[in-house]
């Protein structure tokens, strides 16, 4: 146990982390100075399956339909036809010349095309068996969640002095005092949680933001 306390003593030493005459037992979480809780890092555990729950449904009501009003196809890769050859040749490498496949062909008793379609459909089972509907759908996803995610940066950060001027992140550290918008940002409490650590809220805010 001394082990570790020296450990932990090392890593949290306050005349490294915090300026000159403030210790830990000075960030105490109080009404009057609601400083960030190490508990707030349980938050992104329901929220990633909250999240999870609404990118199904983002994808299943709006970007499918999308998709096939599209005409975006939604075929799947068919499994490939068992090949000892065309499969020892694919772990070997990837990528075919074509000389490669006319060797390939020869010895398989096969086409070149049909060699560069078994290669193909291998890849496509490598990656998934996704479709092309279905790169959309997440396409549309990352899109819509990004999106949404930046706007509603800029309207918890939109009315900080320290959005525009990099000069007062450190103002007042570490007794920095998190508004009510700021939270309210929850979801990027997994980005913020170094910050979080180190009582410097304002940091953390604009490094989500631009991330």
């Amino acid at each position: 146990m001394d082990f570790l306390k020296r450990i932990s003593d090392f890593l949290w030493n306050e005349s490294f982390w915090l300026p000159m005459n403030v210790s830990w037992r000075d960030l105490t979480h109080t009404p009057e100075r609601p400083y960030p809780s190490f508990h707030a890092l349980l938050y992104p555990i329901p929220l990633a399956l909250f999240v999870y729950l609404v990118r199904l449904t983002v994808e299943k009501v709006i970007y499918e339909p999308i998709g096939r009003s599209l005409r975006i196809p939604c075929r799947k890769a068919h499994n490939v036809s068992p090949n000892p050859i065309l499969e020892a040749s694919y772990k070997w490498s990837r990528r075919l010349t074509h000389a490669d496949i006319l060797g390939l062909a020869k010895r398989c008793d096969m086409t070149e095309r049909q060699v560069e379609r078994w290669f193909r459909h291998r890849n496509a089972i490598r990656r998934g068996l996704t479709s092309q509907l279905d790169k959309f759908k997440e396409t549309g996803w990352r899109f819509t969640f990004y999106l949404g995610i930046f706007l509603y940066g800029v309207w918890v950060l939109s009315d900080k002095p320290w959005f525009q001027d990099s000069s007062y992140v450190w103002t007042e550290y570490p007794f920095q005092v998190r508004s009510d918008k700021e939270r309210l940002n929850v979801p990027s409490v997994n980005l913020l949680s170094v910050w979080l650590c180190f009582a410097d809220s304002y940091v953390g805010c604009v490094v989500v933001l631009y991330d």
